[in-house]
């Protein structure tokens, strides 16, 4: 595959190197909401799938690549909030793999269960909601079937609020979804289709 020095507008790259679509969505859509927030992650997830095209005899990045990428992207995610959780809770590493397996979907309860399997008190649940939501883990449901994943503590706030009410007036726990950039390690089994709620970077090349 050619550096792209011949490229001279930053457009024709994502023409050039990429394909135009993955999974029905633009490309471009697609890479910013199947990573976390962070140019890094970008960064990596591309990386990977342009060493799976080179490693194919690929002259440019297809979907294919993409997706094979996703995989070594998503354990890579969860290294990296592992990493900003573990001070705070010891037994992150268990309890994340607790959800392995399981729906997107989940509640209080299902969390308190992973929990007592990682050695965790359930009397913390509270606490670990909390610091599962901060890492980007889970987002909780804040409208019907719109769950919202935060990265700053003002968002954390009122996502909390707007959480607590929907539970309020629906008489039912709060519930969450696990984040679908952790899906394809933790091979966790999609729902339906849902509102979007990640947040995502603007990668487009028009200013």
């Amino acid at each position: 595959m050619k550096s792209g020095a011949d490229v001279t507008r930053p457009e024709e790259v994502w023409d050039r190197y990429f394909p135009p679509s993955v999974r029905n969505l633009p490309t471009r859509d697609y890479l910013a909401s199947a990573t976390l927030p962070r140019p890094r992650d970008l960064i990596f997830l591309v990386k990977t799938a342009l060493e799976f095209a080179v490693n194919r005899g690929r002259g440019r990045i297809t979907e294919a690549d993409i997706l094979s990428a996703q995989m070594q992207y998503s354990y890579f995610a969860l290294n990296s909030v592992l990493a900003e959780a573990t001070p705070r809770i010891p037994e992150i590493d268990d309890l994340l793999l607790e959800f392995a397996g399981r729906h997107e979907i989940v509640n209080g309860d299902e969390i308190k269960v992973a929990m007592r399997r990682a050695d965790i008190s359930e009397t913390r649940l509270a606490e670990v909601v909390d610091i599962l939501t901060e890492i980007t883990f889970i987002g909780p449901e804040i409208l019907p079937d719109r769950f919202e994943f935060i990265n700053d503590e003002d968002s954390l706030m009122k996502t909390r609020v707007m959480a607590r009410k929907l539970s309020e007036e629906s008489g039912h726990p709060t519930r969450y979804r696990i984040n679908p950039v952790f899906h394809e390690f933790l091979e966790i089994a999609p729902e339906r289709v849902l509102a979007v709620g990640q947040l995502r970077m603007d990668i487009s090349s028009e200013k």
